[in-house]
């Protein structure tokens, strides 16, 4: 039998590639990194990281399809090594309600968009 979902919002499967900039305890950048966003859901991201992040708190950002920069402030909820030096992170996403599902919005977009391109140059 299959295990229970445990998450309260469903996650979509996505690949998007990110700046991830750890964060200190006062909030100033320690270092910045390239992940790769695996999954989206309504409150939090999935990614993947050739790093380590031994903090609390990152920042994500991203250049939307309209080229503008959109970042926001996640929460390390899990965190675990797959490969050597590379990192599978859950993030609860923080910030204004709007923020957070403006960013999710602009990420799934973005996927949508790129994928679309992707398969067309192929094709």
């Amino acid at each position: 039998m299959g295990q229970k979902e445990k998450r309260k919002h469903p996650r979509i499967s996505i690949s998007v590639a990110v700046s991830c900039i750890i964060l200190d305890m006062d909030g100033a950048p320690l270092n910045n990194y390239m992940a790769i966003v695996t999954g989206v859901s309504q409150k939090g991201v999935a990614i993947e990281i050739l790093g380590e992040i031994e903090a609390s708190e990152v920042l994500l950002s991203f250049f939307s399809i309209n080229n503008d920069n959109l970042e926001i402030k996640a929460k390390v909820v899990h965190l675990h090594c797959f490969k050597p030096g590379m990192m599978k992170a859950g993030l609860l996403l923080v910030g204004r309600p709007q923020e957070v599902s403006d960013f999710v919005r602009q990420l799934v977009r973005f996927y949508h968009y790129t994928k679309t391109l992707s398969s067309s140059v192929h094709a």
